[in-house]
This record gives C-alpha cells, sequence and structure tokens, in this order.
C-alpha cells in the first residue's frame, strides 16, 4: 500500500489536534474532548478519501459515503 496521495494528512492533522487539546484541555475540558471525539471521525473520513484517490481501496458509492460521513460527523 502507498500511504495515500496526502502524505499522511489524516495523521498529522490527528497529531497536531491531540497536541492542541492538550494545550487547552485544563482551561476548555470539555470543547478539547469533542474536539477529538470529532478529530477521530474527520481523520477516518479523510483517511478513506485519500486511499480512495491513490487506489489502495475504493469507495463504492459517493453518495452513501458522503451521507454516512455527514451522518458521522453530526452524530445522526
Amino acid at each position: 500500500m502507498s500511504g495515500g496521495e496526502w502524505n499522511y494528512f489524516d495523521r498529522r492533522f490527528n497529531y497536531d489536534l491531540e497536541e492542541f487539546c492538550n494545550d487547552i484541555k485544563e482551561r476548555f475540558p470539555t470543547l478539547a474532548e469533542e474536539l477529538l471525539k470529532k478529530g477521530k471521525i474527520i481523520c477516518e473520513i479523510v483517511h478513506d478519501i485519500d486511499y480512495d484517490v491513490c487506489s489502495d481501496t475504493m469507495i463504492e458509492d459517493d453518495a452513501d459515503f458522503e451521507i454516512n460521513s455527514t451522518k458521522k460527523l453530526t452524530g445522526d
């Protein structure tokens, strides 16, 4: 597997978000927790798109993927 087209953007995003949340968690503990939860979802979505773009995996149906990804983000 190639590791994607976007040079592991999802991993870099996740590391940066974790670092940011560590910096703010004393002052904004609930916000930091929620950002980390959403960040994990964003990383999963970006990873799936990235691997589809580079042909390591395939998103079978764009419309379904978009609907399901949006539901994950909104919690529906």
